[in-house]
């Protein structure tokens, strides 16, 4: 990811955080990025490998945080990560 991206995530993360959601997770493949945004308000992270499979990510986030989110928003433009996202918001999990 270009660092004017990270940025601009790291934005994101600041803004939600302090306006509009109560609880937030930050999903990232960064460990430098996944430490920045707990420091700006990311109650929590989570480090996905690249190579994971987007319904694995999207079950690892469910399984983190107990519940499934009512809003997903995916800054990177990957397919596996939007992948993920519709897969964490409309799929049912059972664990």
């Amino acid at each position: 990811m270009p660092k004017s991206a990270a940025v601009e995530n790291m934005f994101y993360v600041d803004c939600l955080s302090s306006v509009m959601f109560s609880v937030l997770l930050y999903v990232d493949i960064s460990g430098n990025r996944l430490q920045f945004a707990t420091q700006i308000g990311a109650d929590y992270i989570l480090t996905v490998e690249q190579a994971k499979e987007p319904r694995a990510s999207a079950d690892a986030i469910v399984r983190l945080t107990g519940w499934q989110p009512d809003v997903t928003i995916e800054c990177s433009g990957a397919e596996s990560s939007v992948q993920t996202a519709v897969y964490v918001k409309f799929c049912l999990f059972f664990f």
